[in-house]
């Protein structure tokens, strides 16, 4: 039995409309790919990775990973409550819905296993595995990650790491804070706590990492995108403004190139 907490949750997840109608489609054919999910909705599958995030985290869904595919069933203590039966009553009469009931025994007509990897690509293209690499991850490589989470997630799996660790910067922190994206649970890490990650680009900030840049496992290619490093240009800063319009101007820099990925990627 779900609590009165988690109804709560439930029915706020269910505020939107595609987040209803995934649920109503799954509880139709108790497990449903992502890539199905993203065929009757026509949305992105950065879109329904999110939709289906808030509904795991409310309770009504659970996820499975298969090889690179997420498949979604109901939470079995939801579907054995009355809330599914009275949302399918409550929707019963409503155009749109009606349409999926009958649109979702056509998508899913084969069986899960029989869909191909082709048509699993097509609806769920795999992210690009991207690493920023600097000197010491402590402040261009991680503005260049939280840009990549906050901009690219549907594209890009990014990461950071450094040829040492010299720790999170607070300036850093600070102008990312300003631009709108939070990095503070992001940490200082040197590039060898990610030698088992197959990296399809990756990318180096600064030069010194340029020269320093490891080997790495497949077919990982690295590109040299070098910016100016704010705690250099800020050292001889008079206040704490003058320092941060250094960080500032970086930043930007930063996100500009950011917002190219991965399309420059592919043409170098």
């Amino acid at each position: 039995m779900i609590s009165a907490d988690t109804t709560i949750n439930i029915f706020k997840a269910l505020a939107d409309k595609n987040r209803l109608r995934s649920l109503l489609a799954i509880s139709r054919k108790g497990e449903l790919c992502a890539c199905q999910l993203i065929e009757l909705l026509k949305i992105s599958g950065a879109t329904v990775s999110n939709h289906m995030s808030i509904l795991v985290r409310a309770g009504a869904v659970l996820g499975r990973k298969d090889g690179r595919w997420m498949y979604y069933r109901l939470n079995p203590e939801f579907a054995g409550s009355r809330l599914i039966e009275w949302t399918q009553a409550v929707t019963a009469e409503d155009e749109e819905f009606k349409l999926d009931a009958c649109c979702i025994d056509e998508i899913c007509c084969a069986p899960l296993e029989s869909i191909t990897k082709k048509q699993r690509e097509r609806c769920c293209p795999a992210k690009l595995k991207v690493l920023f690499l600097c000197t010491g991850n402590s402040c261009r490589s991680q503005m260049a990650e939280g840009f990549a989470r906050a901009l690219k997630s549907g594209e890009i799996e990014a990461y950071s790491a450094g040829v040492a660790t010299h720790g999170m910067n607070p300036f850093a922190m600070k102008v990312m804070a300003e631009a709108g994206v939070d990095i503070s649970d992001q940490r200082s890490k040197n590039v060898s706590e990610l030698s088992g990650v197959e990296f399809d680009y990756v990318v180096t900030v600064c030069d010194n990492a340029a020269q320093s840049c490891p080997a790495f496992p497949g077919n990982a290619k690295v590109v040299h995108k070098a910016f100016d490093d704010p705690p250099k240009l800020a050292k001889d800063a008079k206040t704490e403004e003058e320092a941060l319009e250094h960080y500032r101007r970086v930043r930007d820099e930063i996100r500009a190139y950011v917002e190219s990925l991965p399309g420059v990627l592919t043409k170098e």
